[in-house]
């Protein structure tokens, strides 16, 4: 039986997504089936985040912006 994916086709914003519960989050609207865009402060820890969260998925699209909230 196919589990249902409450939010496929909605994307999710989530900020402080590299580690704790902004991580945690991420985690739940992906198996959810939501598409996710992960925000942060430290890059070392959104790539750290974009492993973990992609291990096992057949698709991964990664692009990594810079820039503060003022630009």
């Amino acid at each position: 039986m196919t589990q249902a994916r409450p939010l496929s086709g909605m994307t999710a914003y989530v900020t402080g997504g590299g580690s704790g519960i902004g991580l945690a989050g991420a985690a739940h609207f992906l198996r959810d089936g939501a598409s996710v865009l992960l925000f942060g402060r430290d890059a070392d820890r959104l790539a750290r985040a974009r492993s973990t969260l992609a291990a096992g998925r057949s698709t991964d699209h990664t692009a990594r912006v810079r820039g503060t909230a003022g630009e």
